[in-house]
C-alpha cells in the first residue's frame, strides 16, 4: 500500500496572473474534517484510514474566495477566507467522500486489475467490487448473500459498451445486479424489444432500437427471457414474471416506455420497479 500522491503529479497553479491555494476537504460519513495526509490506497478507491477500509471518490474544480455581485454581499463580509484573499485569486479544491466500508484486514482485497484482458470498461466495473474473509462489496455496500470464496463478476451480454452500466455478479447459482439480488434468471437468453410505431395521439416516440440503447441506459432497456419482461438499467434489473405474451410489443416516448401485453397496454413506471396499466381506449387507433 502507497501513502497519498493526490497532488504530486498537478501542475502547479499560474501564481503570477492568478494566485491560488490548494485547499483540501474529507467529509468521512458525512462528516467534515481536515484532509488526511497519508490515506494507505488498497485501489484507485478503496483505502484505509486508522485501520478501517473506506470506499473514496474525489473530485476537484476551482473556486474563487469571493463572489461577485449583489447577492454575495454579505457573504463576501462575513467569509474570513474571501478577507484573506488576493486580488483575482482562484484556489485548486479537492473534495474526497469516504464511505465506511469494513474493518481493515489483510484479507481485504480489491477485485481492480484483477482481469487485465478485460475491455476498459469492463476493468471499471471489477474496481467497484472488494473482498474480504467474510464479506463482497460493492463500492461501500456489502452484497448480502454473496459468499467470497465462490464470488465472481459475469458478463452475460457480452463485451459491447453499451452494457457498462449494468454491472452483474454471481456467488454459486445466486445473481446480483450491483448488490442486489435477482434470484436465478438466464440473463444470456435476454432479448431486447425493438420499439414499434407511435400510436396517432401526439406521442413522439423513440423510432429504433439504436435509439434506445445508445440513450445511457435513463430509462432501461426492455425485453423479455422466456414468459418475464425483463428491464436492465442502471440501478439494477426489474423482472416481471409471466407479463410477456406472444403479442407483445413496446413503443418509447422522450420520457416513457409503454408495453402491451396479454391485450392491455402498460406504462413502465420511473423507478422501473412496476408496471401501470393503462386505459385501453386511449389507444383505440393503435395499428401496428
Amino acid at each position: 500500500m502507497g501513502c497519498d500522491t493526490s497532488s504530486v503529479n498537478r501542475p502547479k497553479p499560474d501564481t503570477k496572473n492568478n494566485p491560488s491555494k490548494e485547499i483540501c476537504r474529507e467529509f468521512t460519513n458525512d462528516s467534515k474534517g481536515k484532509c488526511t495526509t497519508k490515506l494507505r490506497f488498497i485501489s484507485s478507491n478503496y483505502v484505509v484510514k486508522k485501520w478501517h477500509v473506506y470506499w473514496m471518490t474525489r473530485t476537484e474544480y476551482k473556486e474563487k474566495p469571493c463572489g461577485f455581485g449583489i447577492a454575495f454581499y454579505f457573504h463576501n463580509l462575513m467569509s474570513w477566507r474571501c478577507f484573506r484573499s488576493e486580488m483575482n485569486q482562484i484556489d485548486h479544491i479537492e473534495e474526497r467522500r469516504l464511505r465506511s466500508v469494513a474493518p481493515y484486514s489483510a484479507e481485504f482485497k480489491a477485485l481492480e486489475g484483477s482481469a487485465p484482458l478485460l475491455a476498459t470498461w469492463q476493468q471499471e466495473q471489477m474496481a467497484k467490487y472488494a473482498k474480504d474473509e467474510k464479506s463482497v462489496f460493492f463500492e461501500d455496500i456489502e452484497i448480502i448473500g454473496a459468499d467470497p470464496n465462490d464470488f465472481e463478476i459475469i458478463f452475460p451480454f457480452g463485451d459491447d459498451e453499451v452494457w457498462k452500466k449494468i454491472s452483474v455478479s454471481q456467488s454459486g447459482k445466486s445473481l446480483f445486479s450491483r448488490w442486489k439480488p435477482i434470484g436465478n434468471i438466464e440473463l444470456n437468453k435476454f432479448r431486447a424489444y425493438i420499439p414499434v410505431r407511435c400510436p396517432k395521439n401526439g406521442l413522439r416516440c423513440v423510432e429504433n432500437f439504436e435509439d434506445v440503447k445508445n440513450d445511457s441506459f435513463r430509462y432501461g432497456i426492455t425485453g423479455w427471457i422466456g414468459d418475464d419482461i425483463i428491464v436492465l438499467h442502471e440501478n439494477g434489473i426489474s423482472r416481471f414474471p409471466g407479463m410477456a405474451s406472444p403479442d407483445t410489443f413496446m413503443f418509447r416516448t422522450r420520457y416513457r416506455t409503454y408495453i402491451y401485453a396479454h391485450k392491455n397496454f402498460y406504462e413502465l413506471s420511473g423507478d422501473r420497479n412496476q408496471l401501470l396499466k393503462m386505459d385501453i381506449e386511449f389507444y383505440e387507433f393503435y395499428k401496428y
